[in-house]
């Protein structure tokens, strides 16, 4: 029943469309230096093959590299038509615990938040402006950023941000750290975060959405049974919590998206519970093809005590995965604060002018 949900909710996304996110994978700031750099990788070059895999998005530069099983990976990088294949190293990332290519996406940075006496409170910035340029510097990214402030400590300094539809022009004094010896504006900094979607319509077909989460699951499962080359592990899993979260964060965005979601959950669902394991329907089906095959039932003892053991098992696992959900609360909580942009196709494209020939 799980199939079939999924195959209908699969059938409704085909007729009403599904949002798709435009995030082209453009490469932001490449610190000079470092091994991206070294290798001749430049801000403006396009990602295309990730591990032999085509690139559409970030979002599958970051599925890709995460679920692979080694931690340097072919990647297939754009530039003016020219393809050129490196092998990159990944690095672990902090907020998430999972391994991520060191390439940023090509984005300005914007103040999240301002602190009382602080030089970005004196210069005048405000929450929401995003930085243009810093020292007469193009900004792309938010590590080139604090980079550039770190390395201007008591130095006054131009920068331009633009608030709304403005530029401004501000003159900023990051202060010295006597820690660090670095410069800080006490700011915190991050991405714009706004992700635009267009909407496909018709969808893809029922068919191909369920073969795409399929792999998905497929590769998933992989990357936990090959933990120790890819780094994903059942922390890195969600339960309920974590369900709740996306699901709510999925229906603030665009139904369609939420839909989505659940045909992912269903296909989810469904092989999780034909694991062969008991308490769940895989485990019935193995015990009652062994009964088959022994031509008498199971004792209801040995039944009962599988049953309870592997119940427990199954509850201690949740309640672990839960444990981790609940700290990932604050990541759930800026899903929801994200901004989005959903872009409806062109339903009445303007009809072709007919000139009339000349006499």
């Amino acid at each position: 029943m799980n199939v079939v949900g999924a195959f209908a909710i699969a059938t409704i996304i085909y007729f009403v469309g599904l949002p798709v996110p435009v995030n082209p994978p453009i490469i932001g700031y490449v610190e000079p230096g470092s091994p991206e750099a070294k290798l001749g990788i430049q801000e403006g070059d396009v990602v295309v093959r990730v591990a032999d895999r085509p690139i559409k998005s970030w979002e599958d530069v970051q599925e890709t590299t995460i679920l692979a099983r080694t931690n340097i990976l072919p990647v297939v990088i754009a530039r003016a038509g020219v393809h050129t294949t490196y092998q990159l190293t990944t690095v672990v990332n902090e907020a998430f615990g999972l391994k991520v290519l060191n390439l940023d996406p090509r984005d300005h940075p914007v103040i999240k938040e301002v602190k009382a006496d602080s030089a970005a409170q004196a210069a005048g910035l405000q929450v929401e402006d995003t930085i243009v340029s810093f020292a007469k510097i193009p900004v792309a990214g938010r590590e080139q950023f604090i980079k550039l402030v770190q390395a201007r400590a008591n130095v006054a300094t131009e920068i331009i941000v633009k608030r709304g539809e403005q530029k401004l022009t501000l003159a900023i004094t990051p202060k010295l750290n006597p820690g660090t010896g670095k410069g800080l504006i006490g700011a915190q900094i991050g991405g714009s975060e706004k992700v635009v979607y267009q909407v496909q319509r018709p969808g893809p077909t029922p068919w191909a959405q369920v073969k795409d989460v399929w792999d998905k699951t497929v590769n998933t499962f992989a990357a936990l049974l090959h933990s120790k080359q890819t780094g994903v592990g059942a922390k890195d899993l969600s339960g309920p919590v974590g369900i709740f979260a996306m699901l709510g964060a999925q229906v603030n965005a665009d139904y369609r998206l939420a839909l989505s979601f659940l045909v992912l959950l269903n296909i989810n669902l469904a092989i999780l519970n034909l694991l062969p394991l008991p308490v769940l329907d895989g485990g019935h089906i193995c015990m009652a093809i062994l009964e088959k095959l022994r031509g008498k039932p199971l004792s209801v003892k040995f039944i009962e005590y599988t049953t309870t053991v592997f119940a427990v098992l199954l509850i201690s696992f949740m309640l672990y995965v839960t444990f981790f959900d609940l700290k990932r609360i604050p990541l759930f909580k800026s899903m929801f604060k994200r901004e989005m942009t959903i872009e409806q196709p062109e339903t009445n494209p303007p009809a072709p002018v007919v000139v009339p020939a000349q006499p």
